[in-house]
């Protein structure tokens, strides 16, 4: 992939936009679209704190202190963008917030917890649909990974979309909107960190 291309950037983004947004608006058109928006649906709302601004800040300071902690123990996973320096910032951006943060928020915290919360307690609905996105990140692990290291590259994508469910469900009351920011911005630093090889 040319990732110096902006507008192939682009368009690949809008595309995997409208991929991962294909089941989720089925799924609405099907069910509930009598009831609710498709914005509302999948959590493209405003977001309005479920608690207090102090738990709240609390929550976002413990999710990066996570997330620098599980960047620093296992690094980056590498990424198209390595070495690539000034170049990178444009495309990096469009793939960090568009394909990885709106659609992956889109697919799995906008669309399968929500559903995943109305078949079970959060707790349970948050860890299945966590180990699910995991799962999805199973392509970095190479070909000569080990038992016990497969466990660990799945480990940062595990806990990295439990506490990006907890963040939409718990602290903004079913709004992606923040999510989207922290997810963009978690591999928009890191892509940037690869571009410039700060990792």
């Amino acid at each position: 992939m040319d990732y110096s291309n902006i507008g192939f950037v682009f368009r690949g983004a809008i595309m995997q936009i409208i991929v991962f947004s294909a089941i989720p608006f089925i799924w609405w058109r099907i069910k509930h679209k009598k009831e609710v928006g498709f914005r509302e649906f999948i959590g493209l709302t405003k977001p309005i704190s479920g608690t207090t601004t102090k738990n709240t800040i609390i929550a976002l300071i413990a999710y990066w202190i996570i997330w620098g902690m599980l960047i620093f123990i296992y690094g980056s996973s590498g990424s198209s963008f390595y070495g690539m320096g000034v170049k990178a910032i444009i495309p990096a951006l469009i793939v960090c917030f568009l394909q990885n943060g709106l659609c992956e928020e889109i697919l799995l915290r906008g669309f399968l917890l929500k559903r995943l919360c109305a078949k079970m307690n959060f707790l349970s609905a948050n860890s299945l649909h966590a180990l699910i996105f995991a799962l999805l990140h199973i392509g970095v692990i190479g070909e000569n990974s080990t038992l016990l290291g497969m466990f660990f590259i799945l480990l940062k994508p595990f806990v990295g979309g439990w506490m990006l469910g907890y963040v939409s469900q718990k602290l903004f009351k079913g709004s992606i909107i923040p999510s989207v920011i922290l997810h963009g911005l978690g591999n928009y630093i890191l892509r940037i960190m690869d571009a410039f090889m700060l990792l």
